[in-house]
């Protein structure tokens, strides 16, 4: 049996303009989300370069999390490691 075969980049491109596209909805769930996270006062500010390998194990770890097959999560390395110049 062959490895399961990751969206190919055009799919995934795809959904990005599909995304962007439903500018409306967008704004509404940014609103709703600025709204939410001023109620529960939190902050978000840029990351610093000292924590990328922080950042980079939280982007694997959600993938795993939603249960995306690790032969995909390989391939997926370079687009999910961070680098402090990133």
């Amino acid at each position: 049996m062959s490895e399961a075969q990751p969206p190919g980049k055009t799919v995934y491109h795809l959904a990005l303009l599909t995304v962007w596209l439903l500018t409306d909805y967008r704004l509404a769930i940014e609103s709703k989300v600025l709204d939410f996270l001023a109620a529960m006062n939190l902050h978000i500010r840029r990351a610093v370069p000292a924590e990328a390998g922080l950042l980079t194990e939280i982007a694997h770890a959600a993938k795993r999390h939603w249960g995306y097959p690790e032969n995909w999560i390989r391939r997926w390395k370079s687009d999910l490691t961070i680098t402090p110049e990133s």
